[in-house]
């Protein structure tokens, strides 16, 4: 789902496993005026991740849960990825 509408706004917990659990990467919702799509790669805070999956339900779907791979600082990955 990605929205059109400047009004839209997603409240995003981004997850990432960690030694085996899924946990909330910094802590707290994070407000995006889209929704990232499964195998995004997308840059918050000069942290690259990785789009997983998404789960979100009908009655939330303004509150998603992107479960997500941290793939590194940008200015690292970028050095020896790319």
């Amino acid at each position: 789902m990605i929205s059109y509408d400047k009004d839209t706004v997603f409240h995003i917990n981004f997850e990432a496993k960690e030694e085996g659990k899924w946990t909330n990467v910094y802590g707290t919702t994070m407000f995006f005026n889209y929704l990232p799509r499964m195998g995004d790669i997308i840059d918050v805070d000069s942290c690259l991740m990785r789009v997983l999956f998404v789960e979100y339900g009908y009655k939330s779907q303004f509150n998603p849960t992107v479960r997500v791979e941290q793939l590194g600082h940008f200015e690292e990955y970028s050095r020896n990825h790319l």
